[in-house]
């Protein structure tokens, strides 16, 4: 199986990969079935499609990290007249 494909997780849970640009972004994690039932390859294949959309659209809205501030300087104060 690919490293991009849906696998079945401890507890009869199904863990699906999120990738973006090639690399591991997160997981969706899936309940287990019933105890008669495991997932179907269409449904692997539903939710696979499903985890690599969740990981573009976080991805997308990722913030770019801040470039540094340039130091503000004080206003120099008055000097009082006396």
């Amino acid at each position: 199986p690919s490293a991009r494909a849906p696998r079945y997780a401890p507890g009869g849970g199904l863990s699906v990969p999120m990738p973006v640009a090639g690399a591991l972004y997160g997981f969706v994690l899936c309940g287990p079935r019933d105890a008669t039932a495991s997932y179907a390859r269409d449904e692997m294949s539903a939710l696979a499609l499903v985890g690599r959309e969740a990981g573009n659209a976080l991805a997308a809205f990722k913030p770019e990290p801040a470039s540094p501030s340039p130091r503000k300087r004080r206003p120099k104060r008055a000097r009082r007249r006396t």
